[in-house]
């Protein structure tokens, strides 16, 4: 890691933390380096329009801040309540998380929560519906279900949450996990956003690099922020949150998601349950 240096008015000013390389992963650990607060903020790397990600490191928002490295502790009662009313069983709170290196006994328990969108559907050149957020039906999220769904949830931008696989199934979704190999598989939670995709008139004929703008929905943020807790409940521990982009950093034909993701808002959102989710 390097410093970014920035001159001002004849003064030689330090700014942010800049990466010499992407986060490095050790395969044996199974873990990024540092601690959790560490990783965190080398994967949360702001993700901008081409898949460039930011070279400085995160700033980590006050409640995930405070919150990695430590116990999730929150009331089952109110988290069950929490669930029903956003129309989930309550087998989606119970249970543990999947294990690295395809559910072998000894590997560590799921690690990561990693943040998608789906960059889809494709608009082309049309603009985005003024009820992008509002009409479930615009985006549906069933489309996006089956046996072999590409992640754990989906959350629609009417903040609907459907589950693809339970989070105590193993399963990939990343280049980084396919380079790392089998002793991935189950180490990563995926969250795929319905985020649809207009083309840049500036790209190439079936360019996908404008996302709408903000990226995600209140409902979006709201609901993925308590899958955040749901996921780090079941683990036993606070999940290191990543961006898909930031996590496959440094790999060729890398992904771009997610576009415009607001870091401050989904931890607001975290903050918000909690004060409702803890016994007072």
């Amino acid at each position: 890691m390097k410093l970014g240096i920035t001159l001002a008015a004849g003064c030689l000013l330090v700014s942010t933390p800049v990466l010499a390389k992407p986060c490095a992963f050790d395969t044996a650990s199974l873990s990024f380096e540092g601690t959790p607060v560490d990783q965190a903020k080398c994967l949360l790397r702001p993700v901008a329009k081409w898949g460039h990600i930011s070279e400085s490191l995160a700033a980590l928002p006050p409640t995930l801040a405070s919150l990695l490295g430590t116990d999730p502790r929150v009331s089952a009662k109110k988290l069950a309540s929490l669930a029903a009313s956003k129309g989930l069983l309550a087998s989606a709170l119970t249970g543990p998380v999947s294990r690295a290196q395809g559910g072998a006994a000894d590997a560590p328990n799921a690690r990561y929560f990693v943040i998608h969108d789906t960059s889809s559907p494709w608009l082309g050149d049309k603009a985005f519906p003024q009820d992008i957020d509002s009409n479930a039906s615009r985006f549906p999220v069933s489309g996006y279900l089956g046996s072999n769904a590409v992640a754990h949830a989906f959350v629609g931008r009417t903040g609907l949450i459907r589950f693809g696989h339970d989070f105590s199934v193993p399963w990939r979704a990343t280049k980084r996990e396919a380079k790392i190999g089998l002793a991935s598989k189950g180490l990563f939670l995926h969250i795929e956003n319905i985020q649809p995709r207009r083309r840049d008139p500036n790209g190439g004929a079936k360019n996908d690099a404008v996302a709408p703008m903000p990226g995600l929905s209140p409902a979006q943020y709201d609901s993925l922020a308590f899958l955040y807790i749901v996921a780090s409940v079941r683990a036993g521990q606070w999940l290191i949150p990543a961006y898909h982009a930031a996590l496959d950093d440094g790999i060729s034909d890398s992904h771009d998601d997610p576009q415009n993701f607001a870091l401050q808002d989904f931890d607001r959102a975290i903050g918000e349950h909690l004060q409702k989710l803890r016994d007072n």
